[in-house]
């Protein structure tokens, strides 16, 4: 017998004793409430054994999930830039996109480019704190086509980092050491290279 035909069974079960259980509360019998609460615990038990399961299995809204075989091939095939200059120079070819790279490799994106410097400054200096469970602690990560990167990105839409998808193999990891890379560079505010157009 599978899993899921036992989960079927028991929420049977469990919607069986409550009914039973309903109804001899409602005739008045001494003990109808002992059907209820057994039947009520079995649909808890039943409850907590598939959320787990739907939490494992469901991907986050707009999230692509990658399989393990294909991670390990990017990682095995793709070799990522010596510097972080290096692979945000290939990831933001042809988009013209004002910017700049701090220490750590965290990168700002400015539509302001008359006051660069400053606007990235102050764009960073708002995660200076992570907080988890609040936006400061989101992060979405994606695989970038054709490299073995990991693309962390924000809530707020102009700061970005890169994992090497061989230093991380799953998203999560990725996204959590992007996130005390952003943190370092927030705190230390060391900029090292600008992207300018026009």
């Amino acid at each position: 017998m599978n899993k899921l035909s036992v989960d079927i069974t028991q929420l049977i079960t469990g919607l069986t004793f409550s009914a039973i259980g309903i109804w001899l509360i409602f005739g008045n019998v001494k003990y109808g409430w002992l059907s209820f609460a057994f039947g009520c615990v079995i649909l808890l038990h039943v409850a907590s054994s598939i959320k787990p399961q739907l939490k494992r299995r469901t991907p986050r809204k707009n999230q692509e999930v990658y399989d393990e075989a294909y991670i390990e091939e990017i990682a095995a095939t793709n070799k990522v830039p010596e510097s972080d200059i290096e692979v945000w120079t290939l990831l933001l070819e042809n988009t013209q996109t004002n910017g700049v790279v701090f220490e750590n490799g965290t990168l700002v994106i400015c539509e302001n480019k008359s006051q660069l410097t400053q606007t990235a400054i102050a764009i960073i200096d708002e995660f200076v704190e992570t907080i988890p469970g609040t936006y400061l602690g989101d992060f979405t990560v994606r695989l970038y086509p054709n490299t073995g990167i990991w693309l962390v990105s924000y809530p707020s839409d102009n700061v970005f980092n890169y994992v090497a998808v061989a230093d991380c193999k799953k998203e999560a990891c990725a996204g959590l050491m992007a996130r005390e890379i952003r943190q370092a560079d927030a705190r230390q505010k060391n900029i090292v290279y600008t992207y300018k157009y026009n």
